[in-house]
Formats: structure tokens, sequence, C-alpha cells
């Protein structure tokens, strides 16, 4: 008998069986993995790696006279991609300004605050 002192329908008590069985398999999976998880493994050490020996010879260089040192070649340079560039905004420059920073590159210096001139590089901030 049920709580309110009817006694519960078959479809109730189907239902209730029903689900303590989907409980009772799913504490059961879960159990069953951490056992398997708790398990040991067998990890065997892996033993150090040797080096491999290798057969190597060595062979001088030596120039040989019958060769020039160097050669000329004919050809035809072509690019792989043609692209234009445009500006995004139409206009003309009128004045550069002068150097944010120094800029430096193998060949030349130039100091900060020195005018940017046609033909020179620019860094960021320029």
């Amino acid at each position: 008998m049920s709580a309110s002192g009817r006694k519960p329908d078959r479809r109730e008590a189907g239902s209730r069986r029903s689900k303590l069985v989907a409980a009772a398999t799913v504490l059961g999976a879960a159990a069953i993995v951490v056992t398997i998880a708790a398990l040991p493994s067998a990890v065997e050490p892996v033993p150090p790696a040797e080096p491999v020996p290798v057969n190597v010879t060595v062979q001088r260089v030596e120039p040989v006279p019958e060769l020039a040192d160097t050669f000329t070649l004919t050809g035809v340079v072509q690019p792989r991609v043609v692209v234009s560039v445009s500006a995004e905004v139409a206009g003309r420059i009128e004045a550069y300004g002068t150097r944010v920073q120094e800029a430096r590159w193998p060949a030349n210096a130039l100091a900060a605050g020195s005018p940017i001139v046609e033909g020179q590089p620019v860094t960021q901030g320029d």
C-alpha cells in the first residue's frame, strides 16, 4: 500500500521498477569503470637509446683546373604572380614629415627628427 492508503496500480509499480533497474545499471557501469581505472597498468621501463653508429668517410675537395669558378647563363626572369597595388584613397602626397624615431639599416642610419625624403625607408610611426 502507498502512503495515501491506496494500493499502487501496475503502471506505477512498473515505472518504479524500470527506474530502479536503470539506476542500478548506471551505478554498475560506473563501478566497473572505476574498478578498471584503478587497476595497475603494466608499464615497462624504456631502455635508453644508444646512438646508431654511422659510417662516414671524409674526402678533401680539390679544385678542377678545367672548370671555371664562375660562369654566365642567359635566361628570362618571369614572376609567378602579377599583382596590382593601389591606394585605398585617391590623393597626392604634398609633403613628407619628419622622422618620429631613428631609422637604421645595414648601410646607413637616419636620426629621429630628420626630414623624410623620397626614396628613403620609413619606420613604424613615421
